[in-house]
């Protein structure tokens, strides 16, 4: 049985999303995903456990949200929704203690096989024809470009999902920001219909290539 605990709001550095919220962030791009979809990867490609808002919608934390990103990156390349649960198994077993591994490590993929990163040069098979079997990580390239992980816990610390953009779980709840910032993407985008980019750069003390950045992440 999926276990659920009810969360009236998100604590500091939880960054707590809806699946709704969280579809607007992975839908970045020329992706098509919907929260349909994102349903279906909770449901058959990752172990998910139910974290309920008081309102009866489902909450995502950022590991959630960063999990189904690689899950889109693996969907991408070809990898079925049978394998991506495989890794995510086996990933489990090998590391009993994370309930996230795939905010974790560092994945690869060729479409067939997929390896997780030991470290800056070698990688391990995970899914493939032979798992534990050891290669270089630099002849696969990686899902992780937009990704910082912690050097101390290898957990994921931020994501970049564009360009002057990112995703810190001790940032605004988690929400786009603009880059080195606590300024939301939201409150720029609200803004620039009021005033023009120069004039929203001074209002919120930003550059005019940040209010660009966010204007272009808002328009995708």
């Amino acid at each position: 049985m999926t276990a659920t605990m009810t969360l009236d709001r998100p604590g500091i550095g939880d960054g707590l999303y809806s699946v709704t919220g969280a579809t607007r962030i992975l839908g970045h791009g020329d992706r098509s995903i919907s929260p349909t979809k994102v349903r279906r990867w909770l449901e058959a490609a990752l172990t998910f456990s139910r974290r309920d808002f008081a309102d009866g919608s489902v909450g995502l934390t950022f590991h959630d949200l960063v999990s189904l990103e690689l899950v889109a990156r693996f969907r991408e390349r070809g990898v079925s929704m049978q394998k991506v649960h495989t890794l995510e198994a086996r990933l489990q077993k090998r590391h009993p203690d994370l309930e996230r591994p795939f905010a974790y490590d560092v994945f690869y993929s060729d479409g067939t096989s997929i390896w997780a990163g030991l470290g800056p040069d070698d990688a391990i098979e995970v899914v493939g024809d032979r798992p534990d079997h050891y290669v270089w990580a630099g002849a696969i390239r990686s899902f992780a470009e937009e990704i910082d992980y912690s050097t101390s816990t290898r957990g994921v610390a931020r994501w970049r999902p564009a360009p002057g953009v990112e995703i810190d779980p001790t940032r605004q709840f988690g929400q786009p920001v603009v880059a080195g910032t606590r300024t939301r993407v939201a409150t720029v985008l609200s803004a620039l219909r009021e005033g023009s980019q120069r004039e929203v750069a001074e209002w919120y003390g930003l550059s005019a290539l940040q209010v660009a950045a966010a204007k272009t992440y808002g328009e995708r």
